[in-house]
């Protein structure tokens, strides 16, 4: 095919005009009722709970109640143990980027020694995480099945 600027241009032209009609046409195809399930939304401005819409609950329950209990317990320092095991981990994930600047400073070591030692590092760094890992996955189950 010869195809030159002005065709290819032309040719773009032609998609920016038949763009707006193809998709109006694939709109118009889509399957009646996709909308249903959510209800009619309040107005700009207007009170939520108008329409019989509460933003506020959820199964009649403020969430945000529940959201301030939870920042208070943070605050306070009275952490549960997954949640503890979770700062563990995100020291962990910390430290991995330390490790490659401690292994580059020692200075009478081979540079095929420096690599033995951060893949070595690195490693146990990773069992560590993996190890957090489980133990909160396990937590988590064990509370689970005890409900």
């Amino acid at each position: 095919m010869n195809l030159n600027r002005r065709k290819l241009f032309g040719l773009m032209g032609g998609a920016a005009v038949a763009g707006p009609g193809i998709a109006k046409q694939a709109v118009a195809q889509l399957p009646q009722g996709l909308g249903l399930g959510i209800g009619p939304a309040p107005l700009w401005g207007e009170d939520p709970t108008s329409k019989g819409v509460d933003c506020g609950s959820i199964s009649g329950r403020d969430w945000r109640l529940d959201e301030i209990a939870t920042l208070k317990r943070l605050i306070s320092g009275d952490l549960t143990a997954e949640e503890k095991e979770d700062r563990r981990r995100r020291k962990l994930h910390a430290r991995h980027a330390l490790i490659s600047q401690e292994v580059a400073s020692l200075m009478s070591v081979s540079g095929v020694r420096k690599l033995d030692i951060y893949n070595e590092r690195v490693h146990r760094l990773e069992d560590d995480i993996r190890r957090s890992q489980h133990q909160s996955q396990l937590w988590r189950y064990l509370k689970e099945i005890g409900k």
